[in-house]
């Protein structure tokens, strides 16, 4: 947890342990094939890489204990 203005200061600002960039980050979410990606049913190549409960993280936090 933190105050309002801990949460705004920059310098202490910590890398998201669950960006991967914004390709991962879309493809972790609507699927690894972009032509399936505005198809509104869910074929096995467009599936999503979690589980929903489960996802991957940025390997340089990973190994962070929290």
């Amino acid at each position: 947890n933190s105050t309002t203005i801990e949460n705004m200061d920059v310098a202490n600002r910590d890398r998201n342990r669950y960006d991967l960039g914004v390709s991962r980050n879309i493809e972790q979410v609507f699927g690894s094939n972009p032509c399936c990606w505005f198809v509104p049913v869910q074929f096995a190549a467009n599936r999503p890489v979690g589980d929903g409960v489960r996802w991957n993280m940025h390997y340089m936090v990973a190994d962070e204990h929290v």
